[in-house]
């Protein structure tokens, strides 16, 4: 839009290539940013190691913003973790949709801890980013191997479902059942917590997509 300035954009995430190493390949964060930089050379990926490296001798603040960026928003285990995961969704739904899934998620400021959670206490209760959530993950419904022409049934009565849509994140369960009411070949089940599964060419148990550790935590497990 302004072709006379001279205008350099930094994209800051928890790794760029150079601090994310052999695992680089598995961040979208890193994908979205070389497709980005082809048209743009002057930008710039940044991680928050680099900025926690900077040699300031700051105060007390600044040596518990620099901890946190250590421990927390691009602690190791990321890299160990995300690994796994991307190979796994990968597997199930293929590369190019799983990438999707991810761009998906990072849109939403969604992060995945180490044990693979999501935390719905960091984010907003509203429908809006309730739908966003259901829709990323029906994003791997695209996946080749899905098997769309299946009919399925839930498997988690109204008395199971009563916790969640009772809970202050309603909105997001409800959200997710609904996945299941739209999509013929994605079912409910559980007998505590639950998951919400998709048929497969490849499983006659199906694929889980997403299951919930409580009503406030999600993870993602595609384990069959």
């Amino acid at each position: 839009r302004f072709p006379e300035h001279e205008i350099q954009i930094a994209y800051l995430t928890e790794f760029n290539e150079k601090r994310a190493g052999d695992k680089a390949s598995t961040f979208s964060a890193i994908k979205v940013f070389k497709k980005f930089a082809k048209e743009h050379e002057a930008s710039k990926h940044i991680s928050w190691l680099d900025i926690a490296d900077i040699p300031w001798d700051g105060n007390e603040l600044w040596k518990q913003h620099q901890f946190y960026i250590r421990n927390q928003i691009s602690r190791p285990q990321l890299l160990r973790t995300s690994t796994e995961r991307e190979r796994e969704l990968a597997y199930f739904f293929g590369d190019e949709v799983t990438e999707r899934f991810r761009e998906s998620l990072n849109g939403l400021g969604i992060v995945i801890n180490e044990s693979g959670n999501i935390e719905l206490s960091q984010h907003p209760l509203d429908k809006s980013f309730a739908t966003s959530l259901a829709d990323a993950f029906a994003v791997l419904l695209d996946g080749k191997e899905v098997s769309r022409h299946s009919n399925k049934s839930d498997k988690f009565p109204a008395n199971l479902r009563a916790p969640f849509l009772e809970s202050a994140y309603y909105e997001v369960h409800k959200a997710l059942f609904d996945l299941a009411t739209s999509n013929p070949f994605v079912w409910v089940s559980g007998e505590r917590d639950y998951g919400v599964r998709t048929a497969h060419s490849r499983h006659d148990t199906g694929v889980s997509l997403v299951r919930t550790r409580d009503p406030h935590r999600l993870k993602i497990a595609v384990r069959r």
